[in-house]
């Protein structure tokens, strides 16, 4: 029996060794080597965007589509109420996404220049005359 009770106490002097070791301080926040960016910089960041005087948050369809959308149309965009924006203006963004798919089936024939010119023209039918003349020319190349 005093066998038995030894082992018994091996047992509860470790596990309150065990215990005790857990009850240290946690480890100090580690500190940012200079030149590299802190965890702000990763993730969309929309947040961290500076936002102009009574014009609301941008979403993501902004970000996604501002490329298409003219200075004008954004500002009225973003100056509208969240849940009223797709609403208001659900046919333009979708328009937008149609241009942006059409565009990224054909990237590989197209240059940065004329991507940009690309994402001025003012409609998804514009957008299609210039892919469709765009790859014809360079087919012929």
């Amino acid at each position: 029996m005093t066998v038995v009770r030894g082992r018994i106490a091996a047992c509860v002097l470790f596990l309150l060794v065990a215990l005790a070791s857990c009850n240290e301080p946690p480890p100090a926040e580690p500190t940012a080597r200079p030149g590299v960016g802190g965890s702000a910089m990763i993730g969309g960041g929309l947040e961290d965007q500076p936002v102009e005087p009574g014009l609301g948050r941008p979403d993501h369809w902004s970000e996604t589509y501002g490329a298409y959308m003219a200075p004008d149309f954004k500002r009225e965009y973003l100056s509208t109420p969240e849940d009223e924006r797709f609403d208001r203006f659900g046919l333009r963004l979708l328009d937008f996404q149609l241009r942006e798919e059409l565009l990224l089936e054909h990237q590989e024939d197209l240059k940065r220049e004329e991507k940009d010119q690309y994402r001025r023209l003012p409609t998804a039918e514009a957008c299609r005359h210039f892919i469709v003349a765009h790859v014809s020319s360079t087919s012929r190349r």
